[in-house]
């Protein structure tokens, strides 16, 4: 993990599938001045070990929780992207002494039946949640055995905004994942159990941004 310190109240950033904990750069950059950001690697991700097939949501939360607790961070402001924000709104429903507020930036939650539109540098069409799993694992893998320069100049092309300290970390994320993640990523259905009934658990308040 990685962590900007000081005597301030804490705020864990949880990363996306295929990331890590560098990718949140920019927003720490921004942050770090009032807050003391924990940016955890998960597992198989960044320079963490390999999760051995295990990429559940349910190892992600002990994670997180295991993360907390040794570090003795008391309650904290938890969130996260995409696979990190399921993480963190796990946590805060199974673990509310640990935290105080939630945030979730595109949680995974799709709902059985419901189509996933992809962006239009990917096609625009739409695919069922069966197939998200498989999409992203090819996607990843491909940026992983492609020379850096060739993976950040489509980044680039793909979203022309965004800045170095976003496309570089993203890029260089991609060559850290683990392959035992990907393999195990192509075969999940990338599809939550009954995702409303985790949300009503929480009862701190929570940011949702879509």
């Amino acid at each position: 993990y990685y962590r900007t310190g000081g005597d301030k109240p804490v705020v864990v950033l949880n990363h996306g599938a295929g990331d890590d904990g560098l990718c949140f750069t920019r927003v720490a950059k921004q942050l770090e001045a009032d807050y003391d950001l924990v940016l955890p690697d998960a597992r198989g991700h960044g320079r963490s070990s390999s999760g051995r097939g295990d990429y559940s949501t349910k190892a992600h939360i002990e994670d997180l929780e295991g993360l907390i607790r040794s570090l003795g961070l008391g309650r904290v402001v938890v969130g996260g992207h995409s696979m990190g924000a399921a993480a963190a709104m796990g946590l805060a429903a199974t673990h509310p002494e640990l935290v105080r507020g939630v945030f979730l930036e595109d949680p995974p939650i799709i709902l059985p039946g419901e189509k996933f539109n992809l962006p239009p540098e990917q096609g625009g069409r739409s695919i069922q949640g069966e197939e998200i799993g498989k999409m992203m694992a090819r996607f990843m893998r491909m940026i992983k055995l492609l020379p850096a320069f060739i993976g950040e100049r489509w980044a680039r092309r793909a979203s022309p905004t965004y800045p170095d300290d976003e496309i570089k970390p993203w890029v260089a994320s991609k060559k850290r994942v683990s392959f035992d993640f990907l393999n195990s990523l192509a075969s999940s259905p990338m599809l939550a159990a009954d995702p409303l009934a985790m949300v009503r658990k929480i009862t701190v308040p929570v940011v949702l941004v879509i």
